[in-house]
């Protein structure tokens, strides 16, 4: 039943980000490579790399240095767009 209730709100919550979608952001995205291939890096490049050497400096014990190094490395979420909307 959780599983069932998890589906259901993560698809209400993606149908809701696509609504804001307009052809003008796809148009956006293949007009700006560089844009989007400068945030891809920072948010799977950089920010582990920085994750892990935080860590390091820190000296953490492995399972909380794990830990930091997933979130990491998971995108940045389904609503980030959603949340960054009110500073427009």
């Amino acid at each position: 039943m959780q599983q069932i209730i998890l589906m259901a709100v993560l698809a209400v919550m993606v149908y809701a980000v696509s609504l804001e979608l307009r052809v003008a952001d796809f148009r956006y995205v293949a007009r700006h490579p560089l844009a989007v291939g400068a945030g891809l890096v920072a948010q799977f490049v950089l920010l582990p790399a920085a994750t892990l050497g935080v860590t390091f400096l820190l000296d953490l014990p492995a399972p909380t240095m794990a830990a930091m190094m997933l979130v990491a490395a998971c995108p940045g979420g389904a609503l980030s767009r959603q949340n960054g909307l009110p500073m427009n």
